[in-house]
């Protein structure tokens, strides 16, 4: 029989060679799912980058003003006056030039030369050059003109299409005092500066007068400038007093032969003399305003007209011939200066209504011009009440030489013309 002990020793034995049998006969323990290893806190996400802003749209172009439609330089009427508010003005005072009697809605180009030849706008700026100034719907116009006391006689050319004179005149800044001056009647209310030969120009003296001291001491005498100090020198008047306003008598246009008239611009000298009579050493002085001498000759024929040359072969100016409605007048015009530059002549009805404007003109190798009346833009001579009768024309504009223009303001003078 066994003992204890053996059958202790053998039960250990078998739980010990069993155990591992039963241990592996056993489901292997299932741990239970791990989590995942905790991760770091995830960074957070990046601001997405900005967004572009959004295009702006291209800028819009303001929209181009129209351009000014291009300048229209007004063409010839026939019918042109330029005028300024008075003759002779103060330093640094505006002039008011007016013009009517232009083609309407155009540009004209006030050029006004200063008595030292320089010519600047009208502004006050006294930029070198001329303003360009518009015609309304009644083809009229004002123009202001700042003077700079620059003293002396101003020339006012109104130009249009081509660089035509349209119209001229003249004023003038501060004539000293002192100067003699002139005039187209006795009244010295008419400004005058041109006239036909055989019209009366009237002086007037600078000062006031009262008899007799004044009685017969004054001479007049037309004078040129030709070149440097040459002059040409007209008949001396005879023995003047000068009525109440200090007008002296009436001297002749034009006395020298027709030959030597010229459209060159003449000034009245002055004699001063110590004693009645005329008598003793006198003084002078020269007038400060210009003017100008012609001769007109009207013709029934062509032939008659261009063997006009001189006072010879012209004939006497009057009595004016008599023509015919609807029939041509030939006329010659006198200055006696070859190759003189005319913006042209207007002819004016009985009635005073401007019928157009000739020219522009230059005088030929024997200082004469030729018009033959109707031309270009002007109408026959009607058989209306205001054709007939005594035409006259007035001369715009007169050079002193090709290419230079001179001119003078609200001159008239006889044509021959008429006497219907």
């Amino acid at each position: 029989m066994l003992s204890f002990a053996a059958v202790l020793q053998a039960v250990i034995l078998t739980v010990t060679l069993l155990a591992p049998a039963a241990i592996s006969a056993e489901e292997p323990p299932v741990d239970p799912p791990s989590a995942p290893p905790a991760s770091e806190p995830a960074d957070p996400p990046a601001d997405p980058p900005p967004a572009d802003p959004p295009a702006e749209p291209p800028p819009v172009e303001p929209a181009e003003e129209p351009a000014p439609p291009p300048s229209i330089m007004c063409a010839a009427t026939g019918s042109e006056l330029v005028t300024t508010d008075k003759f002779d003005y103060a330093p640094e005072e505006t002039v008011v030039i007016t013009g009517t009697g232009f083609a309407a809605d155009c540009d004209v180009v006030v050029r006004v030369t200063r008595p030292d030849g320089s010519i600047v706008t009208g502004d006050g700026t006294f930029v070198w050059g001329s303003d360009t100034v518009s015609t309304d719907a009644l083809g009229g116009l004002v123009y202001d003109y700042i003077l700079d006391g620059i003293e002396g006689e101003y020339l006012v050319d109104m130009l249009g299409a081509d660089d035509t004179v349209l119209a001229t005149t003249l004023f003038a800044d501060a004539i000293p005092a002192g100067t003699p001056t002139i005039w187209g009647d006795a009244a010295a209310t008419v400004k005058q500066q041109a006239f036909e030969r055989g019209d009366s120009i009237y002086v007037r003296l600078p000062g006031a007068f009262t008899a007799p001291d004044i009685t017969d001491k004054y001479r007049l005498q037309p004078i040129q400038l030709v070149s440097g100090t040459t002059y040409v020198f007209g008949p001396m008047s005879a023995c003047l007093t000068p009525n109440a306003n200090g007008i002296v008598g009436a001297q002749v246009a034009g006395q020298e032969a027709f030959s030597v008239i010229s459209a060159n611009r003449w000034k009245e000298r002055l004699y001063i003399y110590p004693n009645s009579g005329c008598t003793g050493s006198p003084t002078t002085r020269d007038g400060a305003e210009t003017y100008h001498v012609f001769e007109a000759f009207a013709f029934t024929s062509s032939v008659a007209r261009d063997a006009c040359a001189s006072d010879a072969t012209c004939g006497p100016a009057s009595p004016r011939p008599i023509v015919a409605p609807g029939s041509t007048v030939y006329l010659k015009i006198g200055i006696s200066q070859a190759s003189r530059n005319f913006a042209g002549f207007q002819f004016i009805r009985p009635d005073g209504s401007a019928a157009c404007t000739i020219g522009p003109l230059t005088s030929d190798a024997n200082g004469a011009v030729s018009i033959d009346y109707p031309s270009g833009i002007c109408p026959a001579i009607a058989a209306a009440a205001s054709d007939i009768g005594a035409w006259t024309i007035k001369a715009t504009a007169v050079g002193a030489a090709a290419g230079g223009v001179f001119a003078f303001a609200d001159s008239k003078f006889n044509t021959n013309i008429g006497a219907f």
